[in-house]
């Protein structure tokens, strides 16, 4: 596969959407990135997601257009939707791969339905243990995920932000692979970044 003109939709931009987004639009220019989501950015979302202070207030999809040309100096080629998913417009088959990053289970349902026959890569957190564990799954249904049992609101996870950045680098190279290759791995990542396949 090759990523000229490939178009990724990540459906929630926060920790885990925001900074696999950026580290992948840094990947290759090729590469269209859209994304979507309906929240603003607070000020406990910049220790774990890809915002400065500076677009404290800002809606995420606006913000994740900004920090694109900050950093980069290229304006998004991809659209950025601030919207309920429920209200979004789009179809799945727009789309060469739908990355789920929701943090909800209405809306990771939501994303199951909408991506159709394209591929769905869903990336979660949880804990086991008291200690953070992170999945990738492709083309899983919901119910099929739920042996993560919570959904965790990473903002609240200062003293993990190291790990969700390093779990984010891990699930861009998934990305990375499948556009590549069209390898898909279902994985664990653990607390001491050990990677398990399932």
């Amino acid at each position: 596969m090759n990523p000229v003109n490939k178009n990724v939709l990540i459906l929630g931009l926060g920790a885990i959407g925001s900074n696999v987004g950026m580290t992948l639009s840094s990947w290759s220019d090729d590469l269209v990135i859209h994304g979507l989501d309906h929240d603003t950015v607070e000020r406990r979302n910049i220790y774990t997601q890809a915002y400065p202070a500076r677009v404290i207030g800002k809606a995420k999809p606006v913000a994740f257009g900004a920090e694109l040309i900050y950093k980069f100096g290229m304006a998004p080629k991809g659209k950025f939707h601030y919207v309920h998913f429920d209200k979004f417009a789009g179809k799945g088959r727009d789309f060469d791969l739908i990355v789920d990053c929701f943090d909800n289970w209405e809306s990771r349902r939501l994303a199951f339905e909408f991506s159709g026959k394209t591929n769905l890569l869903r990336l979660g957190f949880d804990f086991v243990n008291e200690k953070p564990v992170a999945s990738a799954l492709w083309n899983r249904e919901v119910e099929d995920t739920k042996s993560l049992k919570t959904v965790v609101d990473l903002c609240d996870l200062r003293e993990w932000s190291w790990w969700i950045k390093a779990v984010s680098g891990i699930f861009t190279g998934l990305i990375v692979d499948f556009i590549s290759t069209g390898a898909k791995r279902n994985i664990l990542i653990w607390d001491s970044l050990k990677i398990s396949e399932i």
